[in-house]
């Protein structure tokens, strides 16, 4: 099963299943999100206004935690 994390709008705010969380919150919302559901990979969904270093955040975040694939997405 893949998530699925959004980084919206020019605030940059990062989004995981639908709720706002920090960007430090990453890893700990993957956490409690892998001991309930099996993760095969991240799909990300940037705003076309987000800024490249919250991707990049995101992004390492992501790998510091799970060495998962990440798939950028749009809609």
């Amino acid at each position: 099963m893949g998530s699925e994390m959004c980084i919206r709008d020019r605030s940059n705010g990062v989004y995981f299943s639908g709720r706002l969380i920090d960007l430090e919150q990453v890893a700990t919302n993957l956490a409690m999100f892998a001991a309930e559901y099996e993760i095969s990979s991240v799909l990300i969904t940037a705003d076309e206004n987000s800024t490249h270093n919250t991707l990049m955040n995101v992004m390492n975040n992501i790998k510091q935690y799970d060495d998962y694939p990440i798939s950028l997405i749009s809609k």
